[in-house]
């Protein structure tokens, strides 16, 4: 998910974008997310968007090493 600022609001983008039976197009006024979050298998939505990263985040990919096969490194939850 991406976050811009335009036309005096924030707006979330889904960079995994349009393919057939995806509608993410990008649209101001409506937001169009590629696949939700399934909290059945611990997945988060954070509406909230973030002017730079968090900290707990930026922790974890300045100790992240290159080329490893998982994502385990990253934290579990933000800081709201």
């Amino acid at each position: 998910m991406v976050g811009i600022y335009s036309n005096g609001k924030w707006a979330r983008i889904d960079a995994r974008g349009n393919k057939p039976g995806v509608d993410a197009q990008f649209d101001l006024d409506r937001e169009r997310i590629a696949f939700t979050a399934d909290p059945k298998r611990g997945e988060i939505d954070y509406t909230l968007v973030y002017p730079e990263p968090p900290p707990a985040l930026q922790a974890a990919l300045k100790s992240a090493i290159p080329g490893t096969a998982n994502y385990l490194y990253l934290p579990s939850r933000l800081d709201t």
